[in-house]
């Protein structure tokens, strides 16, 4: 919504007899064509979700958590099965510049953390070629379909697995850490993209009739809310291309990404209390994504993701020449005026060799997962969704145990646009 002050400017107390009208100043048409520069708009995410699962393995007496409480800011196996969470509030201003360029903050806040800087850069076409753009800042990079795509598009609560930036993706598995640096812990995963939803650096983006490219260099570590410059000494690229193919029954769109960076791990396990010191693990990728989306309003996609990572699933502990590897298949369909259905298969391989005495097989991860979004009015959506994990929560559990069992996740959320 673009803010405006033509209400304050304009207010007058009527007279009885004679309704006026005053012709605004040159101070106040300045006034209101600064302000018209401006756009708020952001989003609320408000959700109730619950874990599905062997009551024994949620507690309220402080395991999963810090010790002096259960894990808090969402469910999870260690803390309570249960409970509402803000998952999500957002507010983003963006601002014209001149015709040609523009700026963007946007700030995200939630049950989990504090309030925290998502977005800030800015916009450039001024002296670039026609259909060129260079945007300079903290922004989301173009890597796959899902990770730059927000929750407003999005038809899951969260990514897939294997493309997640966030562990919020992965509470019906085992994601705790150890506090030592290289220590690994057994049957833990962690997201390969975690954090990197948003990630410093310049990108170049050319727009074509039918098609878009994008390739830029970046931190490569994420977002740092303390501000601190990728401790691997290395920037990273990211690149992406996407073509849309019409059809007389909708559009094709395919596309690739690829993923060249690395990240700081701890060269060897630590001797007592003694941590080793960061080695740079190789971080390249190249992703697929294709999809259909029919003028009726149904949607096909798919997505896949190959290729070396050199760390441990729990991001501990250097783990040459490792292999990842991951995809998910989806499909939207609209079932009602304001209602779209969803259903989508995910599997996330994090490593290729065996870790911690667990094979790759063991530490594979697989979810089926869909639900329901209902528009109830303008702005405001109603999502119903249910995730189903196809693999145990900790497969380093002892076969028989609560732990090694497969749980669910029941999500409810009202999530309002303004």
């Amino acid at each position: 919504m673009i803010l405006t002050l033509v209400p304050l400017v304009f207010a007058q107390v009527p007279t009885a007899k004679t309704p006026q009208t005053q012709t605004p100043t040159v101070d106040q048409q300045k006034a209101l064509e600064a302000l018209a520069k401006f756009k708020v708009s952001g989003y609320l995410q408000l959700r109730y979700d619950a874990l599905i699962g062997d009551a024994s393995l949620f507690k309220n007496q402080g395991g999963g958590g810090t010790g002096s409480r259960p894990t808090t800011g969402a469910p999870h196996v260690g803390g309570t099965s249960q409970g509402f969470v803000l998952r999500r509030g957002r507010f983003k201003l963006d601002g014209v510049l001149n015709p040609k360029d523009a700026f963007a903050f946007q700030f995200d806040f939630g049950t989990a953390g504090p309030l925290h800087l998502r977005d800030m850069y800015v916009d450039i076409k001024s002296g670039l070629p026609h259909h060129w753009q260079l945007r300079v800042g903290q922004f989301p990079p173009q890597f796959t379909y899902i990770l730059p795509s927000t929750s407003r598009v999005r038809e899951a609560p969260e990514r897939a697995l294997g493309f997640s930036d966030s562990s919020n993706a992965n509470f019906i598995f085992k994601d705790t850490i150890s506090a030592t640096g290289g220590a690994v812990t057994p049957g833990t995963v962690l997201p390969f993209l975690l954090n990197q939803d948003r990630d410093q650096g310049a990108m170049f983006t050319y727009k074509a009739k039918r098609a878009t490219s994008y390739f830029g260099l970046f931190n490569g570590e994420g977002r740092d809310n303390a501000g601190q410059r990728p401790i691997n000494g290395n920037l990273t690229f990211m690149g992406r291309v996407e073509q849309r193919i019409p059809t007389e029954k909708g559009d094709v769109f395919v596309g690739g990404s690829r993923y060249d960076g690395q990240w700081p791990a701890r060269a060897t396990a630590p001797v007592g209390t003694t941590v080793a010191d960061f080695k740079n693990a190789a971080r390249r990728m190249t992703a697929l994504e294709a999809r259909w989306v029919g003028k009726n309003g149904t949607e096909l996609r798919y997505e896949r993701l190959d290729g070396r990572y050199d760390v441990t699933p729990d991001r501990s502990l250097y783990l040459g020449n490792n292999k990842v590897h991951a995809w998910y298949a989806t499909v939207r369909q609209p079932i009602a005026a304001h209602t779209i259905a969803s259903l989508t298969y995910d599997v996330f391989d994090p490593t290729s060799q065996t870790v911690a005495g667990l094979t790759p097989e063991e530490y594979r991860r697989k979810t089926i997962q869909g639900g329901i979004l209902h528009q109830l009015a303008p702005g405001t959506r109603l999502r119903l969704w249910y995730v189903q994990g196809l693999t145990p929560y900790d497969p380093s559990a002892a076969v028989g145990t609560a732990a090694r069992k497969k749980l669910g996740q029941v999500i409810g959320e009202i999530q309002v646009e303004y």
